[in-house]
């Protein structure tokens, strides 16, 4: 018997609009699953995922170095303003300075107590600013940042501090103080800078604009299981975020005709503008 014979075959090639489309869909599933693998990724539904991960496309940014999402909000990453800035600070227009660390420090009081002028005048300055940004002595890590408006000389201030056991729910600040709390306050400064520099409010002001437009969008689809556990604190923080705007608003569910209406979510109390306490503490 002779042996059989196997026909090689070749697939016809897909038009190019579809082989644009599978592309497409590759792309998203891929930012899909890497906001998965992020730690504020992991409570959202899969309806929340694809959102941000559209809002992160449609803006041109990474949805895991740049944005992250607690309990329906989006905050834009200190890394994010780091980048949207940099141009601005290599024209001159804007000036950074050093982060200034103002916690209390048992070394230097040491050294305070044997006498030691720079340490007693240090140590001085560093009270002096804690209490005029109202800094807990226990804090662990206390931070200034500060950058200088070239045009005006004006300087604007970002302050942030972590650690000690100074914030519920705070592991990042907890394990790492001073670089987180260098982190945040650097955040803090650049989200004025955008309100005072219209240079960098048109490099990242849509983003924050947009950002709004698409917590409404999250709140309103919602994991009711994901909602209620931000809201218990059930779930540490992660990362570097102090936000400064006001707690998202609970949205009122529609009323269906076919089935019983769902209950609106439990609005977030008048007098805790930071439910999740992101906003580093101080009203500064």
């Amino acid at each position: 018997m002779s042996e059989p014979t196997t026909v090689a075959t070749t697939k016809p090639a897909l038009p190019p609009e579809i082989q644009a489309r599978v592309a497409e869909n590759k792309e998203r599933n891929a930012v899909v699953a890497a906001i998965r693998g992020t730690i504020w990724g992991k409570d959202l539904s899969q309806d929340q995922v694809r959102a941000v991960a559209q809002y992160a496309r449609e803006n041109g940014i990474d949805p895991v170095r740049h944005v992250e999402v607690l309990g329906g909000r989006i905050y834009l990453t200190a890394e994010l303003y780091d980048e949207r800035g940099a141009e601005l600070i290599a024209a001159g227009l804007i000036q950074p300075m050093e982060p200034d660390l103002i916690q209390a420090d048992e070394r230097l009081a040491k050294l305070a107590a044997a006498g030691d002028e720079w340490a007693q005048a240090e140590e001085t300055r560093r009270m002096r600013e804690r209490i005029k940004y109202g800094v807990p002595e226990a804090a662990k890590a206390a931070v200034v940042t500060r950058f200088r408006i070239t045009s005006t000389g004006a300087e604007v201030v970002g302050v942030n501090w972590c650690g000690g056991g100074v914030r519920q729910r705070d592991p990042v600040g907890d394990a790492e103080p001073v670089k987180t709390a260098i982190t945040r306050s650097r955040r803090r400064a650049w989200k004025q800078l955008v309100t005072i520099v219209p240079q960098m409010a048109e490099r990242i002001g849509h983003l924050q604009a947009s950002a709004e437009v698409v917590e409404g969008k999250l709140l309103e689809i919602a994991a009711p299981r994901e909602t209620g556990a931000r809201r218990m604190g059930a779930l540490p923080l992660p990362s570097d975020y102090d936000d400064t705007r006001p707690a998202a608003p609970a949205t009122v569910a529609r009323t269906v005709v076919t089935e019983p209406a769902k209950p609106a979510p439990v609005p977030f109390p008048e007098d805790e503008r930071d439910p999740y306490n992101l906003e580093g503490g101080d009203d500064a």
